[in-house]
C-alpha cells in the first residue's frame, strides 16, 4: 500500500524485523528496485546493521534519540568518529552465551 501512488520518499521503520531472512532479502531487492527505477528514496530504519550497511548509501547513527554520527556507509562502517559508533561492531560479531553459562 504505501508504494502504491509511487511516493518520492518511502519511510521503512524496521520494515524487515518480523520476517524470515527469504522475505526479508525479496523486500531489500524490492527497496533497491524502487530506488534505482523510480528514483524513490527510502528511509530505512532498522537495527540491523549488516542489512543497512548492505542497502544505504548514507547512515545515521541514533543513541538515546539523538543523531550521534551521520556519514556515508563507507564512512560511518570504516572510520567511525563517536565512541559509541566504534563500538558497534563488536556488539554485531560479539558471540551469545547461553543462559546457564552466565
Amino acid at each position: 500500500m504505501a508504494i502504491l501512488h509511487q511516493p518520492t520518499l518511502l519511510i521503512a521503520d524496521a520494515a524487515t524485523s518480523a520476517l524470515d531472512t527469504i522475505t526479508q532479502s525479496e523486500i531489500l531487492e524490492l527497496f533497491l528496485q524502487l530506488n534505482r527505477e523510480l528514483g524513490m528514496a527510502i528511509l530505512f530504519i532498522s537495527h540491523n546493521l549488516t542489512r543497512v550497511s548492505s542497502l544505504c548509501d548514507r547512515v545515521a547513527i541514533l543513541y538515546g534519540g539523538e543523531i550521534l554520527e551521520v556519514g556515508s556507509t563507507d564512512e560511518i562502517f570504516s572510520f567511525p568518529k563517536h565512541s559509541y559508533t566504534q563500538r558497534l561492531p563488536n556488539a554485531i560479531h560479539s558471540p551469545c552465551v547461553a543462559k546457564s553459562q552466565r
